[in-house]
């Protein structure tokens, strides 16, 4: 009786869940725009970090997420120069949710700011909210930049060519002696490791130093951050565009070339 129960069981879960799992699932659209003028915007992070589920708006701001399990889920938004938003959405199984997001811009208060001479790091890391709102933004807008390349690489690998140059040091001056090119595939990834921008090896008899620059992942990662301090750099109009300058500095406690 027990083995003939056993085998019952077996046969209904094997045969049931097929149909019924296509239903546990739905989907979450809508558009999203920018406060006030509620224009759609292009290239918005939508995500659901829980289930890693990201996708980008479209060209009118419109995005789709399908095969979102049924249930409540944190949504997270992001598109650069809007302050994020988190807000929790409920998917029905079968459904499809529809939900409009909204953006506030972020408030560029930037131009008045005093520009102060290079300082010493003796206290790297995030700059302070309060004493220093404007730098906290800057440094703020290069993290969300990171975060949307990361996206862009995850949902569309692609590779770059990288040119190198190759000199010699003779008497103490570097020589240039050539240029190439190699490519290079576009990565997410986070090598930075502090103090080792620069390496050195043996090749034969010859030694070469290579010079490794970071990447935009890697200028906005938390181990280059808590390495690091920020100072604003001024700002410059080209045209219709205001560009800002944000100057880093590398921690005095590294003993080893990094990065300025």
């Amino acid at each position: 009786m027990i083995n003939r129960l056993r085998f019952l069981l077996i046969v209904l879960f094997c045969v049931a869940p097929l149909p019924v799992c296509a239903q546990l699932t739905g989907s979450i659209r809508g558009v999203v725009r920018a406060n006030p003028t509620l224009v759609g915007l292009p290239y918005a992070v939508v995500a659901i970090p829980s289930r890693n589920l990201e996708r980008f708006s479209g060209a009118d701001g419109a995005y789709l997420l399908t095969n979102v399990p049924a249930g409540d889920h944190q949504l997270q938004v992001r598109r650069i120069g809007f302050v994020p938003r988190t807000l929790t959405v409920r998917v029905e199984a079968g459904g499809v949710t529809t939900l409009d997001i909204h953006l506030d811009q972020v408030p560029v208060r930037l131009a008045g700011m005093i520009v102060n001479p290079v300082q010493p790091c003796r206290r790297p890391g995030l700059p302070d909210s309060a004493a220093n709102p404007e730098v906290w933004q800057l440094v703020a807008s290069l993290r969300e930049n990171a975060a949307t390349y990361r996206s862009l690489v995850n949902q569309h690998p692609f590779s770059y060519a990288q040119a190198r140059a190759f000199g010699q040091l003779v008497d103490t001056i570097a020589e240039l002696r050539g240029i190439d090119s190699i490519v290079v595939p576009g990565t997410a990834e986070d090598n930075y490791r502090p103090g080792r921008i620069v390496s050195t090896s043996r090749s034969g008899l010859a030694r070469e130093t290579v010079m490794r620059i970071p990447t935009i992942v890697e200028l906005a990662s938390r181990s280059f951050v808590s390495n690091h301090c920020y100072t604003y750099g001024g700002s410059a109009a080209f045209g219709n565009e205001t560009w800002y300058r944000l100057d880093m500095r590398a921690a005095d406690r590294l003993g080893s070339p990094d990065v300025h």
